[in-house]
């Protein structure tokens, strides 16, 4: 019984820390990717290395580091016009 007991707290707790665990990451990705899904035009200060890669990815090809450093120098809109 007391096996039992304790296999249930474990358990509970293991359950509760994956709660806690998986919320945290989801925050995280919420907050990360808050522009997500937005249609509006990014500014300049926006545009960094990781949202030209995203650029590339999303146009379906990818590119080498040196392919997405040279679009992350240029303004959002060249980028999408190059």
């Amino acid at each position: 019984m007391l096996k039992g007991l304790h296999e249930k707290k474990l358990f509970l707790y293991l359950s509760l820390l994956a709660s806690s665990l998986i919320g945290e990451a989801s925050a995280q990705y919420n907050t990360a990717g808050s522009w997500e899904n937005d249609l509006t035009p990014i500014t300049a200060i926006d545009w960094n290395y990781d949202r030209a890669a995203h650029l590339l990815e999303r146009a379906g090809f990818g590119g080498i580091p040196e392919v997405i450093q040279e679009l992350a120098d240029m303004s959002p809109s060249d980028a999408v016009a190059k």
